[in-house]
């Protein structure tokens, strides 16, 4: 909080005003704790003015360990809530990435556990159905089935979505029809359902 403080003082506050700065915000008590606080070794104070030497020992000393291990953890855990759009997911994931350290391979990671933990059964199809997407064809193409199963829920007017299985089958197949050029009238759709997936 101090550091934000202290930029909004002004980015050509030096290091000493910094400090001094610093140590009236702690008031006494906190100058107490501060002087308190195990010393940094050799190495970590090395080429560290006293203001950030304060700041590296207290951040040392308050702010908490990341255990990767738990962070990945919470990260396979973390499954798409029922109501959850897409969208929401995907930020989650990305939020949770963050602290796991999968450095090259982070969008690999939250594509994989996109369609391991997404609730749509829709959607995982389509991407299995696809060569290694990168992620963001994989948020393209779950957008697009999160979309058409919500029109098609409007269609039917249920908003519960019930007896709606023939019908999202109906578009599947009109939508993958369009996609390969393929062009057929609503009796001949019929005769394709069950085939689509």
């Amino acid at each position: 909080m101090f550091v934000h403080y202290a930029r909004v003082c002004g980015p050509t506050l030096s290091a000493e005003r910094k400090h001094a700065l610093l140590m009236h915000c702690l008031g006494g008590e906190g100058q107490e704790v501060l002087e308190n606080l195990p010393d940094l070794s050799a190495e970590e104070s090395r080429n560290l003015n006293e203001y950030e030497m304060c700041i590296k020992k207290m951040d040392k000393h308050y702010v908490p360990r990341v255990s990767t291990i738990m962070e990945r953890y919470y990260f396979g855990k973390r499954e798409q809530g029922k109501n959850e759009s897409v969208e929401e997911y995907i930020t989650s994931l990305r939020k949770l990435a963050a602290s796991c350290k999968f450095g090259t391979l982070v969008d690999e990671r939250i594509r994989d556990q996109f369609v391991l933990k997404c609730c749509g059964d829709k959607i995982r199809e389509e991407l299995w159905l696809k060569d290694e997407p990168p992620l963001e064809e994989v948020v393209i193409v779950a957008k697009r089935v999160e979309h058409m199963l919500k029109c098609v829920k409007e269609l039917s007017g249920n908003k519960d979505g019930s007896g709606e299985c023939a019908k999202v089958e109906e578009v599947v197949c009109e939508v993958k029809a369009r996609e390969f050029g393929v062009e057929k009238n609503k009796d001949e759709f019929s005769k394709f359902k069950g085939e689509c997936f």
